[in-house]
């Protein structure tokens, strides 16, 4: 973790109303902080709350009493543009061009048409979108309608860029170049990002951190720091010995009940 911590969460537990199930534990006692510029994946077995702490930190999800989310010391009480948010579905509109869609949440700031156009240029064309500025989403391919949403998140220049899942929906080749744009992207703006996957070798990739959690209620198992040089190589024996230590994290209990019942009598 490098420099001032910019996230603290600290004892945060979530409980939401499951209907007839009752009254849901989500997130049970999780700390963890992040430094400016860390880059910590969030990985787990589903219902484990990942995407609940990421909403919670994002500010879509009530913080209980004995609880505390900041930001930079300041305690998260609800969305704020100090967080970019992008999710796994695109969430564009597809009656505004790729500029139009970027600019939507400057437009609403009130921030003058001209300044609005030029910060949307240089964020497309960091996401590798220059010449489609004026295409609409219907005209692109799904990890491009992504970058476009990457460069929407961004345009405010937040602090913090929360990503849920963001690569999920596109294919094996189009997910990879997205993964090294994104990586070149947080290098060059150096924002503090918390990305949620399934994939534990998207999170080796990708990571300073791998945060494991635990499910039902969904708890921090083991945080995994990852220190190895980029680019990173999937095949190199390193990657793959780490990759099977997170996978056991991720699984120890399942399997740890496996070996008590293959050792019953």
């Amino acid at each position: 973790m490098s420099g001032e911590a910019t996230v603290e969460i600290d004892n945060l537990s979530v409980f939401y109303d499951g209907g007839a199930r009752g009254r849901i534990h989500a997130l049970d006692r999780v700390s963890i902080s992040a430094g400016e510029g860390d880059f910590v994946c969030l990985v787990g077995r589903s219902g484990c709350g990942k995407s609940t702490l990421l909403k919670t930190l994002g500010g879509f999800v009530p913080i209980e009493a004995g609880s505390s989310v900041t930001v930079s010391g300041t305690p998260v009480r609800g969305p704020g543009r100090d967080r970019g948010m992008v999710f796994q579905e695109y969430a564009l509109f597809p009656w505004r061009t790729a500029l139009r869609n970027v600019t939507f949440g400057l437009e609403q700031a009130n921030v003058e048409k001209g300044e609005a156009e030029e910060r949307a240029r240089e964020y497309l064309s960091l996401v590798r979108l220059d010449g489609f500025e004026e295409a609409y989403p219907h005209e692109l391919s799904g990890g491009m309608k992504q970058r476009v949403a990457i460069a929407r998140a961004l345009v405010y220049d937040p602090q913090i860029l929360l990503m849920d899942e963001p690569f999920a929906a596109v294919d094996a080749f189009t997910r990879q170049q997205l993964q090294a744009l994104l990586i070149d992207v947080w290098q060059t703006v150096k924002p503090t990002i918390f990305y949620v996957t399934h994939d534990i070798m998207e999170a080796i990739y990708l990571a300073e951190r791998i945060v494991v959690m635990s499910p039902q209620p969904g708890k921090i198992h083991q945080v995994v720091p990852v220190g190895f040089d980029r680019p990173r190589d999937p095949l190199d024996s390193k990657v793959t010995s780490l990759a099977q230590d997170v996978r056991d994290l991720v699984f120890h209990d399942l399997e740890s009940g496996s070996r008590q019942e293959k050792t019953r009598p």
